[in-house]
């Protein structure tokens, strides 16, 4: 089923939403040159009398055509330049975004609680992976060498990106320390594993450790490493911990890992336990990632066939918008209440707490990330 969102700038079909998602995400960009170590776990999982709790769907008002900027009307947006609080109200943070611009080249914009978007060139940059940091201040990008499989890694504050490091095979930024990324990288047939922070000296982890594929997640518990099949989780020192069979999905702060194995997505606790989330997938269709909320609570899910927000702390049901991603780069607020994802143009809105139907912004933009930044620290 095709849900309908609510449009609130010009630019979108109507029939957009039955669109694909747009490009491979950073796992399938390096799973091509990474090597897993084939390393298994058995996980202890929710026994089968557990019943699946059917998934909330949220049911959308039919509209014939999509809402259009500077019309006339009941229910029409105002044309009159607005923050993103006032168009998505509630929504209590300033929205960033990378947006692809003319030419292939990348612009980072900025829309505050009030007052009218910003749009500025990212020198350098080129259309490529990119990803904010937990803070949404800093930029880290991925991007492949021409006439090469080799993958050139940048990072900085929007308006001073500069180059790392080269043959990555993987980053991630820290879950809870802005500006704190760790790398993975093969340097004369060597695997490494480095961290660096705004000082730019990169810190040693470990290296030829007998392992080898691309950092997907770390913070305060430690790294998980991703190869084709399996996860490694190494130690705050870079020690082997344990392995895990799947993909990674997402990491939260308290060192909880979202893994995505036999078709099922298994949570994993700091400690190795394991179980399945008594959800049906087949919704979302091929999962592509997942991200945790800021408080823990939650945890939102994409593929395919749309967004599944999970509550993993009561017994509320889960909430299934049937809306695809352009590119997997969700977000949450920082209150945890709003799930901003890239849509097929502009940012996608929904808000877990009225569970309302979604909001599409910034229609006229092709967005490829996305992040929140607190007015005030929490």
């Amino acid at each position: 089923m095709t849900g309908d969102v609510r449009v609130v700038e010009d630019g979108l079909e109507e029939n957009a939403l039955q669109r694909s998602p747009q490009g491979p995400s950073w796992l399938w960009l390096v799973t091509g040159l990474l090597v897993g170590v084939g390393l298994t776990v058995v996980f202890v999982t929710a026994g089968s009398d557990d019943v699946e709790p059917a998934a909330e769907q949220v049911s959308f008002p039919d509209v014939d055509e999509p809402t259009q900027v500077g019309e006339e009307g009941p229910g029409v947006t105002s044309v009159e330049p607005l923050g993103v609080g006032e168009r998505v109200p509630g929504f209590p943070d300033t929205l960033v975004a990378v947006t692809q611009l003319a030419g292939g080249n990348l612009g980072h914009l900025t829309w505050p609680v009030a007052g009218s978007p910003i749009e500025e060139a990212l020198p350098g940059f080129s259309t490529s992976f990119v990803e904010f940091d937990s803070s949404g201040r800093m930029l880290a990008q991925g991007a492949g060498l021409p006439g090469s499989d080799r993958v050139l890694m940048s990072f900085g504050t929007p308006h001073q990106i500069r180059a790392m490091a080269a043959d990555v095979t993987g980053f991630a930024w820290h879950d809870t320390e802005p500006g704190e990324l760790a790398y993975s990288q093969v340097v004369e047939s060597e695997w490494r594993l480095n961290i660096v922070d705004l000082s730019r000296e990169p810190i040693a982890v470990t290296r030829g450790v007998g392992i080898s594929g691309g950092v997907a997640a770390w913070g305060e518990w430690g790294f998980a490493i991703q190869g084709p099949e399996d996860v490694t989780l190494l130690s705050p020192e870079g020690e082997i911990v344990r392995p895990i069979s799947g993909t990674l999905l997402g990491s939260a702060g308290d060192g909880r890992l979202a893994v995505y194995s036999g078709g099922e997505v298994q949570l994993v606790e700091p400690d190795g336990t394991a179980a399945s989330l008594t959800v049906d997938l087949s919704l979302v269709g091929e999962v592509e990632t997942a991200r945790f909320s800021p408080d823990g609570s939650k945890l939102a899910v994409v593929g395919g066939g749309g967004h599944l927000i999970i509550p993993l702390t009561d017994s509320e049901e889960p909430i299934f918008a049937p809306v695809t991603s352009g590119f997997p780069q969700m977000r949450w607020s920082s209150d945890s209440r709003f799930l901003v994802s890239p849509w097929i143009r502009g940012v996608l809105f929904i808000d877990t707490e009225r569970r309302a139907q979604p909001v599409a912004e910034l229609t006229r933009h092709t967005v490829i990330a996305v992040a929140a930044v607190p007015l005030t620290e929490r």
